[in-house]
């Protein structure tokens, strides 16, 4: 006798920190009270951990940019081949179909 399979156990998503935005707004409760000179309301600096995030993401947003950048090239260069070969094939098949006029009538 086999034993009912059992579903699959997921595991508890990964603590993720808060955004930096989140951060500073849990920190800096905005009241009437609140005073913009006051050390408790002012922004806090990014951490180095985060800036060099978005440079790293930066970074690759900047590739991307230059491979679709790429492919864009080579798609318009495939597009150019395939007007000429359009041209060539339809001149060829006015040509034939001159021909058979031709032998057609002789």
């Amino acid at each position: 006798p086999s034993q009912p399979s059992q579903p699959p156990q997921h595991a508890p998503p990964p603590h993720t920190a808060p955004s930096p935005s989140r951060a500073a707004s849990s920190s800096c409760q905005r009241s009437s009270s609140c005073q913009p000179a006051s050390s408790s309301c002012q922004p806090r600096a990014p951490s180095t951990e985060f800036v060099a995030t978005v440079e790293r993401m930066a970074g690759q947003l900047d590739g991307l940019a230059r491979a679709v950048s790429s492919l864009e090239q080579r798609l318009t260069v495939s597009e150019d081949k395939a007007l000429s070969m359009e041209r060539i094939l339809s001149r060829a098949l006015d040509n034939q179909r001159l021909l058979i006029e031709k032998l057609a009538a002789s």
